[in-house]
């Protein structure tokens, strides 16, 4: 026992003078400080990672796109009028739970012409199913052969054509559309005319889903009474809070493309 004492206590001059030439190594100052550093800061370090994380969950909340707000009115909403003249009435009933919370859209309308559409037939009493923001999810074309569905990507769609007119046998016609939820184009001015107050504003894509312009980038903008439809720019004219009358732009005025509101079934009209 005594030799082994006597071997540490030799052994500690050398061990000592090691530590001096180590702490004298460059660099050995930086590791001292950082130890001592690290050595405050342990008490703070929960803190810190709480910190921390908090600062990645804010970062990756404000990365994900903020959900977009309905512009459908709420409840029911009714109005009839003219589209180029010709009368129309639609009703847009409630969400229903039955359709995943989307909207039926009851209308009666004069449809396009055969010739308008490259020889498609649309009924002039469709069921379209419509979102919050009355995009198309689908058509129903009821005593023909006219269908939409929404898919994940794109719009299905079969088209009843009549190659000899309306008296002839029809074809099926189908084709599909790809790209986001979006407006029909043929019915955009009574979709603005439902959702338009002062004031607003608003873009949405838009689909041709029978007509020939379905393969093209189309959508609808507007700013309080300015809009742009399909490239082409309308004006807004009202009546109180709703919109009473839309229309071209550029003169001559094309009287097909006129939207007027001749009043509101449901609900009751707003004060001025």
């Amino acid at each position: 026992m005594n030799n082994t004492l006597w071997q540490a206590e030799a052994c500690a001059p050398r061990l000592a003078a090691a530590s001096t030439r180590m702490n004298s190594l460059p660099g050995s100052a930086g590791f001292s400080l950082l130890r001592d550093v690290l050595g405050r800061l342990k008490p703070a370090l929960p803190g810190l990672l709480l910190a921390l994380l908090g600062l990645l969950f804010a970062a990756l909340a404000a990365a994900e796109p903020a959900p977009i707000p309905p512009i459908a009115p709420a409840g029911q909403a009714e109005l009839h009028g003219t589209v180029g003249g010709q009368r129309f009435w639609a009703r847009l009933l409630p969400a229903d739970p039955q359709f995943a919370g989307n909207r039926v859209l009851r209308l009666v309308y004069t449809p396009p012409a055969p010739a308008e559409l490259g020889g498609v037939v649309l009924g002039d009493s469709p069921l379209l199913l419509v979102d919050d923001r009355l995009r198309l999810v689908a058509w129903n074309g009821r005593d023909t052969l006219n269908q939409v569905r929404r898919q994940k990507t794109a719009y299905t769609v079969v088209r009843e054509v009549h190659p000899d007119g309306e008296r002839g046998a029809p074809a099926e016609d189908r084709r599909t559309i790809a790209g986001e939820p979006a407006w029909e184009l043929r019915l955009s001015g009574i979709l603005l005319a439902l959702c338009w107050t002062p004031g607003s504003r608003g873009e949405e894509r838009l689909v041709d889903a029978f007509g020939p312009r379905h393969g093209e980038s189309l959508t609808i903008r507007w700013t309080d009474r300015e809009a742009t439809i399909a490239g082409r720019a309308f004006r807004i004219e009202s009546a109180g809070q709703r919109l009473k009358r839309l229309a071209p732009v550029a003169p001559p005025e094309d009287a097909a493309a006129v939207v007027e509101v001749a009043g509101w079934l449901s609900p009751e009209p707003p004060p001025p």
